[in-house]
């Protein structure tokens, strides 16, 4: 069954180079060739999508400035592709908890300056730095879900109840809507002995949170983000 119209989710891990970024594009590229509206929110102060998608934002058209109030999120969403709208980040993101420090309802701030044009898309996809700080937990508010992207390596649970600590607790205080959608597997070689055991080992601690799809370390992510995107909407 499709989810409804606006459905908002958060890709996050607070451990780097898991693939979030590349889930994030991924997923709303996989799901533009379905027909979806998609909009593409980058909240990573690395802003990759700018330059993934070949778009060189304004300054002052960026999530940076929509979360300040400097500019309304209607002039600073970029059009990318039929199906797919960014709204691009850049590297003022960086002081966002800083300047938020002292303001009200700080934890609400993206849920605000998105809440006009949410509903406008099929799927909003929000990529979020490796950090538990206000950015990830500005997205958690704001999102229905949430999809953790795991490296299958030997460390793929590393520092993970941190992240599952932090869905839980928004979950019981900010966003009692937040459902955690599951765990993705990333940069899987198939080949590799290890890849079994790893795999066997998160199915022992996980069983039921890792989604079936996964991310391969071969020629085919578009395929791979294709059957992830079908898996989401059934």
């Amino acid at each position: 069954m499709m989810k409804k119209m606006g459905r908002k989710t958060v890709i996050a891990n607070h451990r780097g180079a898991v693939g979030k970024s590349t889930t994030a594009r991924g997923l709303a590229c996989a799901f533009g060739r379905m027909g979806r509206k998609v909009l593409l929110v980058d909240a990573d102060p690395l802003s990759g999508s700018a330059t993934y998608f070949k778009v060189r934002p304004t300054p002052s058209r960026t999530l940076d400035a929509c979360l300040d109030r400097r500019c309304n999120v209607n002039d600073c969403i970029m059009h990318v592709s039929d199906s797919v709208d960014l709204l691009p980040s850049d590297v003022n993101l960086v002081s966002f908890e800083i300047k938020a420090l002292n303001v009200s309802q700080r934890e609400m701030l993206m849920q605000t300056a998105l809440s006009d044009v949410a509903d406008m898309y099929d799927e909003v996809i929000i990529d979020t730095p490796s950090s538990l700080g206000l950015l990830t937990t500005n997205a958690l508010t704001l999102a229905d879900e949430v999809i953790i992207p795991l490296r299958l390596d030997y460390f793929a649970s590393e520092g993970l109840n941190s992240m599952m600590h932090l869905i839980a607790d928004i979950n019981a205080t900010l966003n009692q809507t937040l459902e955690l959608r599951g765990m993705l597997l990333t940069h899987v070689r198939p080949t590799l002995r290890a890849t079994a055991r790893n795999l066997a080992e998160l199915n022992r601690q996980y069983a039921g949170l890792l989604l079936s799809s996964m991310i391969t370390e071969t020629e085919n992510l578009a395929g791979d983000f294709e059957r992830l995107a079908s898996e989401l909407v059934e």
